[in-house]
């Protein structure tokens, strides 16, 4: 594994600059310029058994880096049940056993959590792994170049007077298994993990915090600097961190405002996000969410087809697959070419079967932890309908593909008068998201369906979303 003591088997760093500044020394460089000088990392690890060649563990010795998922998932432990009244009981149900087993499973697949007796033992992901990287200060862990950026970041900090972005986007991490030679067919390099770091801060911001940004972009394909935007949006594995300037460490790690962590993956058309909100909101939340998808033209061995161009064909979906039924009518060549996807946590009970999202909410100063869950991603309310008095299920379509969302556009604007398309401030028309009131929180609207803003610039919440589950669990005492 990629071990920090010691543990590297070689490791590859030379220095660089993207404009070709590495032959300056630093009295002649601005510090805007030591900002974008970076060194490419390479490292090498040899495979492991259970392939935690990523493994990071929780309260480590030697590194005070705080996994992402930490505190949510530690605060699961010794879990009860809570009703309206604010009554506890013990043992939690079946359902809702389920429900947070299926929330540590989802950590576990995509970040590799595992956790012992019920606390977070360790993590096995390439994202946390450069996080512990990045915060290292034990000399054994520590890689000069992301010390070089923080130290840079810092002096940006105290100088005030000129904006810093650092971008390092040749971070690669390879695999190899000692029992195949180098020099075989292939190789002997069996996973590549390639990332890129960021860490931006600006001083003229005018009317917001100064803060800096730290944004690492994970990749199991080519690097990213190789990739195109719509690749990274496909399959993506990121990490964002968002620090106020004056906490800022350019030694060790520095405490987050929010911390937030996306994965997203094309061929499962699953999003797995995770936000921690350490300031405002002071919530933890993981995020599970299916979306329903397109099915395209394949070859025979199964692999899309594309064009010149890189673009896919829309097809006919598989036999055997589940699909959508088309509700618009201008869209029914689309019938038999949209895959429902959708998950049951808790077979009989109809708030956990067929989901598309769930969402578990842990409110660390009250110690509650919330689960809501919802059918469907995405609803719209169709032209000519009143969202004040809608037919809950003739005036809406659920899940609508890109066609159905523009033939709604297109009957919306049919529907505009030439008084009001030609009256001044005329924006167009926009399609109508109804919430689910078992997952979404609903906002107060102005006269134009704006959502309403307070003084402070949040939005006014109208309706609080009803929970499936309520939950206590154990204080995170740092979080109160």
């Amino acid at each position: 594994m990629f071990s920090h003591k010691f543990g590297f088997k070689y490791l590859l760093i030379f220095s660089t600059s993207i404009l070709g500044l590495s032959a300056c020394t630093p009295s002649f460089k601005t510090t805007a310029q030591e900002c974008i000088t970076f060194s490419p990392v390479r490292l090498v690890a040899t495979k492991t058994d259970d392939n935690s060649e990523f493994k990071v563990s929780a309260d480590s010795p030697t590194n005070d880096y705080k996994l992402y998922l930490e505190d949510a998932l530690n605060s699961l432990k010794g879990i009860q049940s809570k009703d309206s009244s604010g009554n506890l009981s013990s043992p939690i149900s079946a359902d809702e056993n389920a429900a947070i087993q299926f929330i540590l499973d989802k950590a576990n697949e995509k970040m590799g959590y595992v956790l012992v007796d019920e606390a977070v033992s360790y993590s096995n992901n390439p994202l946390d792994y450069i996080e512990s990287l990045i915060a290292a200060t034990d000399k054994d862990e520590v890689i000069q170049t992301f010390i070089d950026a923080k130290e840079n970041v810092a002096r940006s900090i105290a100088d005030n007077d000129s904006v810093c972005n650092y971008r390092n986007s040749l971070i690669s991490m390879i695999v190899e298994d000692p029992e195949i030679s180098p020099d075989a067919e292939g190789g002997n390099i069996i996973k590549t993990v390639n990332a890129q770091l960021d860490i931006n801060f600006n001083p003229f911001n005018e009317g917001l915090e100064k803060v800096v940004d730290k944004i690492i972009l994970i990749s199991t394909d080519e690097p990213i600097n190789e990739q195109s935007i719509l690749d990274r949006q496909a399959k993506s594995f990121a990490g964002i961190s968002r620090i106020q300037s004056d906490q800022f460490n350019a030694i060790g790690p520095s405490p987050s405002e929010i911390r937030q962590v996306t994965i997203s993956d094309d061929q499962s058309n699953e999003t797995f996000f995770f936000d921690d909100d350490f300031k405002e909101l002071k919530l933890g939340q993981l995020i599970s969410t299916h979306f329903n998808q397109t099915c395209t033209l394949r070859d025979e061995n199964g692999d899309e087809v594309k064009d010149s161009n890189g673009n896919t064909t829309q097809a006919a979906c598989p036999a055997g697959v589940t699909t959508r039924a088309i509700v618009h009518s201008s869209c029914q060549e689309e019938t038999g070419q949209i895959q429902k996807n959708a998950f049951t946590i808790a077979p009989g009970n109809p708030a956990l079967t067929d989901l598309q999202r769930l969402r578990l909410e842990v409110d660390y100063p009250d110690n509650e932890i919330r689960l809501y869950a919802s059918t469907y991603a995405e609803k719209i309310l169709k032209a000519g309908a009143d969202i004040d008095n809608y037919d809950p299920v003739s005036d809406v379509i659920i899940n609508p593909t890109r066609c159905e969302q523009q033939a709604v556009l297109d009957d919306l604007d049919e529907l505009v008068t030439d008084e009001e398309r030609n009256a001044a401030g005329f924006q167009g028309v926009r399609l109508t998201l109804i919430e689910d009131p078992n997952y979404d929180v609903k906002y107060e609207l102005d006269e134009d369906g704006n959502q309403k803003r307070d003084d402070d610039g949040n939005l006014i919440v109208d309706v609080e979303p009803t929970p499936v589950f309520t939950f206590q669990g154990t204080a995170i005492l740092s979080r109160q």
